[in-house]
């Protein structure tokens, strides 16, 4: 004779079934956003963009463009190899994003993966640097575009974002835009990894610690192996 679990029998374990209705909800919150609002894009030219360039002698403005010059030895000493410029900063939702950057960079030097390169771009979070996942975009002189990718975790939507370049070279660099566009499609794989998740919790919590499973004598090994585990 089967034994049912019927979704009414959730009852006797509040617990679980609370679990099952917050894990419904945000699942459904996530596909309410998933569906809504169009991808997030941001387009900016430099020099309009960053904020702290007046602070360093060998950055200035070219038009549109920011340009950073060789730094002389006494300034490289003093900041102790290099110079950081930030942006204005800007709110970000959390998802997948692509950042594109126009650039010129002329007589850099040889850095990591043998380029020669006058620095890097990078993007942080004021507050919580370590939130935002980021690959360094290395602006070499063999090219004038770079891209790359960068991720704001689910749940981390963040206000208090800026980009950065990190620049350490003998040359001249110059920045002339930066454009982050979201990949809408990873919103939906953030449920997908979240569904699989909360099966694996379920689960094992089912198995190990709820009342209905240990009132209802199932041997997995030797017992009712067609037992239904839930049914309406």
């Amino acid at each position: 004779m089967r034994n049912y679990l019927k979704i009414t029998d959730l009852k006797r374990d509040r617990f679980m079934a609370a679990i099952l209705i917050m894990e419904c909800l945000i699942v459904l919150y996530l596909l309410a956003k998933a569906f809504t609002g169009a991808p997030s894009e941001l387009a900016f030219s430099g020099a309009a963009f960053f904020d702290n360039i007046k602070g360093h002698e060998t950055v200035h403005e070219d038009g549109t463009d920011v340009v950073i010059e060789a730094m002389p030895e006494k300034q490289q000493e003093d900041l102790e190899r290099g110079i950081n410029i930030y942006s204005y900063e800007f709110a970000l939702r959390s998802g997948a994003y692509t950042a594109e950057v126009e650039y010129i960079s002329e007589g850099g030097e040889t850095i990591e993966y043998m380029l020669d390169a006058n620095g890097y771009l990078g993007i942080r979070s004021v507050q919580k640097e370590s939130t935002v996942k980021y690959e360094p975009l290395y602006l070499d002189d063999s090219h004038q575009e770079v891209s790359g990718r960068f991720y704001v975790p689910v749940f981390s939507s963040v206000s208090d974002l800026q980009l950065f370049v990190h620049y350490d070279g003998p040359g001249e660099l110059r920045i002339k835009s930066v454009v982050f566009s979201e990949n809408k499609v990873y919103r939906f794989m953030q449920i997908l990894g979240l569904l699989f998740c909360f099966a694996v919790f379920d689960l094992v919590y089912y198995f190990l610690f709820s009342p209905l499973y240990l009132r209802s004598g199932f041997d997995p090994v030797n017992g009712q192996k067609d037992r239904v585990l839930l049914t309406a």
